[in-house]
C-alpha cells in the first residue's frame, strides 16, 4: 500500500490506479456512513449503493480541485460529497413521488455524457440494480473499445471533469484535437451503446 500523500499526489494529477486505490480505501467507512445517514425511513426508496455511486463519481470529478491536507481531511471531504449526493438522490426521489420528475428517454447519440446517463441512480429493485449493472459493464466494455487517445480524452472529459484546454495539456494536443476526440469518441460510443439505451 502506498503511502497516502503519494497516492493522494498521484490521484490529482490523474493516475486512474491511485484513484481507485484512494476509492478502495475509503469505500468500506463511506457505505457505513450513508447507511447511517440515510436510515431506515429512506432505505426503502434510495438505495446505498446508489449514492456510494454517485458519491464516487463526485469525488472523481472534484479530486484535482480540492485542497487535501491529509488522510483524515480527505475522509471528511468524501463524508461531505456523500451526504450532498445523499440529499440530491432523497430530493429526486421526493420529486417523484409528486409526480414532478418524469423519467427522460436518453438519446446516446447527443447525451454529453457519453453513455453514463444511460446507469439508472434510483432505482432500488433487485431487476433494476440487475440493469444498471449490465448497462455499467456496456459502457465500461465501449470504452475499452475506443482508440486509446479517444478513450483517454472521454476519461478526462467526463469522469473527470476537466474542461478541454486542460485535456489538451494532459494528452499534448491543440484544443481542436481534443475537440474532435470527444465528437469521434461520442459517435462511437452511441453507436456502441445504441443497444443498450432500447432497453
Amino acid at each position: 500500500m502506498r503511502e497516502f500523500t503519494e497516492l493522494m499526489s498521484l490521484a490529482q494529477q490523474g493516475d486512474q490506479d491511485a484513484v481507485r486505490e484512494l476509492l478502495l480505501l475509503e469505500s468500506p467507512r463511506l457505505e457505513t456512513f450513508i447507511e447511517k445517514k440515510l436510515g431506515t425511513k429512506h432505505q426503502a426508496s434510495v438505495g446505498v449503493d446508489d449514492v456510494l455511486q454517485e458519491s464516487f463519481i463526485a469525488i472523481c470529478q472534484g479530486l484535482s480541485k480540492v485542497q487535501i491536507e491529509d488522510a483524515k481531511s480527505f475522509t471528511n471531504w468524501c463524508y461531505r460529497v456523500a451526504e450532498n449526493r445523499m440529499l440530491d438522490c432523497i430530493r429526486r426521489e421526493s420529486r417523484k413521488k409528486r409526480g414532478g420528475d418524469l423519467r427522460r428517454q436518453v438519446d446516446v447519440a447527443s447525451t454529453n455524457r457519453a453513455g453514463i446517463d444511460l446507469l439508472p441512480t434510483n432505482e432500488t429493485r433487485a431487476s433494476m440494480k440487475a440493469v444498471r449493472r449490465e448497462n455499467a459493464e456496456a459502457v465500461h466494455e465501449a470504452l475499452k473499445e475506443l482508440p486509446t487517445a479517444q478513450r483517454d480524452a472521454t476519461r478526462l472529459k467526463y469522469l473527470e471533469g476537466r474542461n478541454n484546454r486542460s485535456i489538451a495539456l494532459l494528452l499534448k494536443k491543440s484544443t481542436q484535437a481534443v475537440d474532435g476526440l470527444l465528437k469521434r469518441a461520442k459517435a462511437r460510443l452511441a453507436e456502441m451503446l445504441s443497444k443498450v439505451s432500447k432497453k
